[in-house]
């Protein structure tokens, strides 16, 4: 829906690079969605126009040289690893609810 309310007034074959440079500077600047998002939707995109050439819908991908946004060491996710002690508070938690069977 970002998308189509962006740049969905624009026909398919008139798609520019610059359409979606603007898309993701405003989206960036204003805070409006997740650089990974933002992201997501470009690869999207970029990979349907090109499916559209492939089965002879378009002639030429108008994103073909378009660079998709690098996510940057600040956008990755952290993963909170527990502890042994949280580990087997966890344990003792699922085990209560629902027995945990030896192999042996």
């Amino acid at each position: 829906t970002h998308l189509k309310k962006e740049i969905g007034h624009i026909k398919i074959h008139a798609l520019q690079p610059r359409d979606l440079i603007l898309f993701r500077e405003k989206y960036q600047s204003e805070r409006l969605l997740a650089n990974r998002t933002i992201r997501s939707i470009e690869s999207c995109l970029k990979g349907a126009l090109k499916d559209a050439v492939r089965l002879n819908y378009l002639n030429k991908n108008p994103l073909e040289h378009f660079k998709i946004l690098r996510l940057g060491l600040n956008d990755k996710q952290e993963i909170e690893v527990l502890n042994k002690e949280e580990q087997q508070i966890l344990l003792r938690a699922a085990e209560s609810v629902m027995p945990i069977r030896t192999l042996c």
